[in-house]
Parts: structure tokens; C-alpha cells; sequence
């Protein structure tokens, strides 16, 4: 397991402590996202399954689970494919 660096964790730290001044992205369970790089599978659609401190994500292409930190997530989020919400309507 890698371990992050004293850089990192200062920058979750003030990332934590500056989050009304910084853009946090309001997602939810189900939504489908597409981040700064794809998957080494090619793909580039992951459904949030798990949030908290760190956002858990599945791989559509692969159906691989990652981790994220909440910090990495927010930094690498290009945008929504699709919403959990407008599925349910």
C-alpha cells in the first residue's frame, strides 16, 4: 500500500479547511462520471458506489473497484455522463 506524502496530506488538510472557498462536486450513489484519465481497460465511465472521506467508483468497462480521496476525486472530475436522478424519472 503506498503511503501519500507530507505534500499530499497538507493538501487534503487545507483542501478540508478552504472547502467553502473551493469547488467541491455534489454527486451521488449511481451517478456516472467520467474523470481526468481513462481506465487502463480504455474505458472512461465509472458509477460512484460509495461516498464519505473517499469515493468509492466501478469501472463500467471492467467492473473494477477503486478508491479515491475525496481531494484526488474533486481534482480529476471532468463532468457527469449520466445522473442517478434522471434515471429514476
Amino acid at each position: 500500500m503506498r503511503t501519500p506524502s507530507n505534500l499530499h496530506i497538507v493538501c487534503v488538510a487545507l483542501y478540508y479547511l478552504l472547502g467553502d472557498f473551493m469547488d467541491v462536486v455534489n454527486v451521488e450513489i449511481g451517478d456516472v462520471v467520467k474523470l481526468k484519465k481513462a481506465h487502463p481497460c480504455g474505458a472512461n465511465e465509472w458509477e460512484v458506489a460509495k461516498l464519505g472521506m473517499d469515493v468509492g467508483l466501478t469501472c463500467l468497462g471492467c467492473g473494477r473497484k477503486v478508491r479515491l480521496l475525496r481531494y484526488d476525486f474533486d481534482r480529476r472530475f471532468r463532468g457527469f455522463l449520466r445522473r442517478y436522478r434522471d434515471k429514476q424519472e
